[in-house]
């Protein structure tokens, strides 16, 4: 057996999984931005059908020179539910960027303690300043997706307040 820590079969195991052990954390903030990056779609799209509605909404009362109190009310909503979308997908890009910063923090971890782990002195505070800010960020992603479920909700009872007050739905609160 060598001296040389590169053919040391025990040594190579240890240099794989210390430098993995951040890594898995990948796996979890993957599904989570999956699940934002659809939502994130969603969201644009069903911004884009009611700017769409908007448009022909306004379009249709200025060829027929009227307007109603009904269309005043849809065109009230729109606005007001383009303005909650709108902080919706403020919340979605926040927390997405976050998670996207854990896992290059995660992953300058990982290289860190590999550089560790071949030699490299005085990597310590870097690897759990990294680890560290990793966790941080996944946990602010978090915490702006938390903000982004709690107002799906809200936007949802607005829209259906009417049909409470007629006495058709009962929103749960």
């Amino acid at each position: 057996m060598s001296d040389a820590p590169f053919h040391d079969i025990e040594f190579a195991l240890k240099f794989i999984a210390s430098s993995m052990a951040p890594a898995v954390i990948f796996i979890a903030v993957g599904l989570l931005l999956a699940g934002l990056q659809m939502k994130y779609t969603a969201l644009i799209t069903v911004m884009r059908q009611l700017n769409s509605e908007r448009r022909d909404e306004c379009e249709r009362r200025l060829r027929d020179g009227q307007g109603g109190g009904e269309e005043e009310q849809r065109l009230e909503s729109i606005r007001e539910q383009m303005n909650s979308l709108l902080r919706r997908a403020w919340l979605i890009r926040s927390s997405v960027l976050c998670l996207y910063g854990s896992v290059l923090l995660f992953l300058l971890a990982s290289f860190a303690v590999g550089a560790a782990a071949l030699g490299a002195q005085g990597m310590t505070v870097p690897i759990i300043a990294l680890f560290a800010s990793g966790l941080a960020a996944v946990l602010l992603g978090i915490v702006f997706a938390y903000r982004e479920a709690r107002l799906s909700y809200d936007v949802v009872a607005a829209e259906v307040r009417d049909l409470e007050e007629a006495g058709q739905v009962e929103v749960p609160r």
